[in-house]
């Protein structure tokens, strides 16, 4: 066996690993595909932010690690800037990240997903509005052409492409 200067201790729900270093190697990499890749940055500056905000309110001086009630006045803070739904997409991206760099397991903190459920009670979310057939044909017929023929191309293109049910 190696020195114990070569052994990676990591506190795994209630069990002690020992991880020798040519492991940990492997592991560091494959933590590193565990986020998605497409949206990976987003998840990082979201962590970031938690990061700044605890760092800004002396939480890491109390407790190194985020605890309920960090958390819990996190999402309370951020409530008071986004709606339910981006809170709910934050709370899945800092959750994803505190697993991955701090071994924090945010499904032991029921407190702050009540506060979201709770949040999120009564909120219709807003539903962008979709032209109608009419709406489509009056502006083909009646808008000029000098301001607006390069979307009368594009919707033109778009019904090449995709047939609806209206007649130009």
């Amino acid at each position: 066996m190696s020195d114990t200067a070569d052994i990676f201790y990591e506190d795994d729900i209630h069990q002690l690993n020992v991880t020798p270093p040519e492991f940990r190697e492997l592991a560091e990499k494959g933590s590193k595909l565990l986020l998605p890749s497409k949206s990976k940055v987003r998840y990082e500056k979201a962590y970031d932010e938690f990061c700044k905000w605890r760092d800004s309110k002396s939480c890491s001086e109390v407790s190194p690690e985020a605890t309920e009630s960090v958390m819990l006045a996190y999402f309370v803070d951020l409530a008071q800037k986004f709606k339910p739904s981006s809170l709910w997409a934050h709370y899945s991206m800092v959750k994803a990240m505190l697993k991955l760099k701090e071994s924090v397991d945010m499904k032991k903190y029921p407190k702050v997903k009540c506060f979201l459920a709770n949040e999120s009670r009564g909120y219709v979310s807003k539903k962008a509005r979709v032209f109608s057939e009419e709406e489509i044909k009056k502006f083909l017929v009646e808008a000029t052409d000098e301001q607006y023929l390069d979307m009368k191309v594009t919707i033109g293109l778009f019904h090449k492409l995709f047939p609806i049910s209206f007649v130009f």
